[in-house]
């Protein structure tokens, strides 16, 4: 079972969703970097769908701060950052079945390597 990624230890079963709210980005920040510190540590893959004020160097800068080897988790694989425009395909509509399909293949591609997904969007 993976555990939350906070600074209490929570476990909860594989599936479970959660919703956090914050107060900045940089709490937002703080909080999806414990949130993925924990999954590499449990050698999970890791997919963060950034919010759109978010850039993949700013998330990587603020993940940095947290997990001192950011670039050894982003050259492997292990861990994505996804701008949230790449993810859901923005044009006129939303489609909503393709995040969830994606999100899908993901986990089919990670399975081999690793124990789990953990995915964080905003």
């Amino acid at each position: 079972m993976p555990r939350l990624g906070c600074t209490e230890s929570l476990t909860l079963p594989w599936g479970s969703h959660l919703c956090a709210f914050y107060r900045s980005a940089t709490e937002l920040q703080h909080l999806v970097s414990s949130y993925i510190q924990t999954g590499l540590d449990d050698h999970e893959g890791c997919l963060w769908i950034l919010s759109p004020s978010l850039t993949p160097p700013m998330a990587t800068t603020a993940l940095q701060r947290t997990i001192p080897h950011v670039h050894d988790h982003l050259r492997t694989g292990q861990l994505e950052l996804i701008p949230s425009w790449d993810w859901y395909h923005l044009s006129a509509s939303l489609h909503t079945e393709e995040p969830f399909a994606a999100c899908s293949r993901k986990l089919d591609q990670w399975a081999a390597r690793f124990e789990g997904l953990r995915v964080t969007g905003d």
